[in-house]
């Protein structure tokens, strides 16, 4: 896939300053800059035309636009990029505000759930993406740190912690399984959210990085007419929204934060995961 437009001097001059991590050294003559963005590639000639190549060069493109504060239309993008193939929703609105939750520690047996919900309004989704966000499952303990302590003062974001004692009592005493438990975390962390919201701050959706479907999703919830009707789940959301990226990125921060003071309380170091180890231990 590939699509071309046209920058002045100074776009191209910010463009360039903002992708400079990403560049080759494939550059020519002709060229003023050539880099590689996962899967796509840009180039900037002398001339003042771009040049995107690849994959999801949607996500460049609307970054790019975000960045040089240029209008962003759906339509404009999957008609101007002569795409032939349905192009998923999820990607097309990498230029919406969303709020987007997501939970670790379900597959830990040391340490508690954590749900996280964060605002991510597009305006500020490329300085997420310039922060690192991406997938928690793909970073280092010592970088969802550094990442997360960042997101935690530049976004409206809310955390759940469900710990042990109240897990294992909503188990045995409630006979819920584990979806229903998510479910529940899921909405209550949303409903946290939505009256940290400044008046100026409004989402055009919320998605959970989905576990199940919409219509289990809402079978699960005691007051499923409370949801707001804008929830969706999409599974794998984490690499396709960053509000979603950002918070697995914060709930694994509180999610680690709360195993080192568990270790602190057993004076032994808890191993993360499900493991051999972990049951020896």
């Amino acid at each position: 896939m590939t699509y071309t437009f046209e920058l002045s001097s100074e776009q191209i001059k910010e463009v360039i300053q903002t992708y400079q991590s990403f560049q080759t050294d494939s550059i020519h003559n002709y060229t003023l800059f050539r880099g590689k963005i996962k899967t796509t590639t840009l180039t900037i000639y002398h001339t003042g035309k771009v040049l995107l190549q690849g994959n999801h060069i949607e996500d460049v493109y609307i970054d790019i636009c975000q960045l040089l504060h240029l209008p962003i239309s759906n339509e404009d993008i999957a008609k101007s990029m002569s795409i032939q193939t349905i192009i998923p929703s999820s990607v097309l609105q990498l230029g919406s505000s969303i709020i987007g939750t997501d939970e670790v520690g379900t597959g830990d047996f040391f340490g508690g759930i954590v749900v996280c919900a964060c605002f991510v309004p597009k305006e500020k989704i490329l300085l997420l993406r310039k922060l690192g966000v991406k997938d928690s499952k793909e970073l280092s303990d010592d970088k969802i740190e550094s990442i997360a302590t960042e997101l935690i003062k530049k976004i409206t974001h809310s955390v759940l912690l469900l710990n042990n004692d109240k897990y294992n009592e909503v188990i045995e005493q409630k006979n819920m399984n584990m979806n229903k438990i998510k479910a529940i975390l899921h909405s209550k962390v949303i409903h946290n959210l939505l009256p940290k919201l400044k008046k100026d701050e409004t989402y055009d959706e919320i998605i959970i990085d989905g576990f199940t479907s919409k219509e289990h999703y809402l079978d699960y919830l005691l007051h499923p007419d409370e949801i707001d009707q804008k929830v969706q789940l999409l599974e794998k959301g984490e690499n396709q929204y960053v509000a979603i990226a950002a918070a697995s990125i914060i709930a694994r921060y509180y999610f680690l934060k709360h195993l080192e003071n568990l270790s602190h309380e057993c004076g032994v170091p808890l191993k993360k995961g499900a493991s051999s180890k972990v049951d020896q231990q």
